[in-house]
Order: structure tokens, then C-alpha cells, then sequence
């Protein structure tokens, strides 16, 4: 079995538990995140959906899907926020998770909705708000 496959176990059965328990997750609305990006504040997006979800839409931000971040932590930067992106918010709020329960990570912040619906015509596309 590769790391990969391990990994995305793991992230099903941490998704089955944060079902069960209360979690103290950070989380961030697409509101916010246009905020922060007309403000100009450094973060750095991760973008932890598949590839093709990737190529039909993104936000602009860094691929790496979420069974491949344990070989890429080291692309994480501790230095400022990390907003992780996923379609619903489940995948993103595991790699959170991940990063600050085995890597010490305290910056990562998973956003709250994405995208389930496809009113573009286009699945995985963020609608920021104009206003």
C-alpha cells in the first residue's frame, strides 16, 4: 500500500470521528478569504482537490491533492496563514487537521463551503461575492 492510499484512509476515519466529536477547527468563509485577498494580506493557498477537479476550476491557488500532503509538507509555509481549499470543506478541514496534529502546524485554516452546486456550469468553482 503507498503513502497515499494510507493517508486517505486515515483522512476517512478522522472524517467518521470529527462527525462524533466537537472540533475546534479553523475555519474561513470565501468572504473572508476575498477580504484578505482585496486587502492584500499574505496567505497561501492550497488547493487539496484532485487534478481534475483543479483543471475544470481554481482559485488560483497551489495543488496539492490531500493524499499527497504528507510528502509535501515541506511546501507549507509556517510563516503565514494557510488556507486550505476543497469542494465542500471536508477534504480541506483533514489536511488542517493533519498538518497541526503531526507537524505542529497552528496557521491552516480550512474554508467553510467552496463549492457543491453548479450554477456556472462548472463543478469546484468558487463563487467570491461582488459585494
Amino acid at each position: 500500500m503507498v503513502i497515499g492510499e494510507i493517508f486517505e484512509k486515515l483522512v476517512i476515519k478522522l472524517s467518521r470521528n470529527r462527525s462524533k466529536t466537537k472540533t475546534n477547527m479553523k475555519e474561513i468563509t470565501v468572504e473572508e478569504l476575498k477580504a484578505m485577498r482585496e486587502q492584500g494580506e499574505e496567505f497561501q493557498l492550497i488547493d487539496v482537490r484532485e487534478p481534475h477537479e483543479y483543471e475544470e476550476a481554481n482559485l488560483g491557488g497551489e495543488l496539492i491533492p490531500l493524499g499527497q500532503i504528507p510528502q509535501h509538507v515541506d511546501n507549507v509555509k509556517k510563516d503565514r496563514k494557510v488556507i486550505m481549499q476543497c469542494r465542500s470543506g471536508s477534504r480541506s478541514a483533514n489536511a488542517v487537521k493533519y498538518l497541526e496534529n503531526n507537524h505542529g502546524f497552528d496557521n491552516g485554516k480550512s474554508i467553510t463551503y467552496f463549492y457543491l452546486g453548479e450554477p456556472s456550469g462548472k463543478s469546484g468553482l468558487a463563487v467570491l461575492p461582488d459585494d
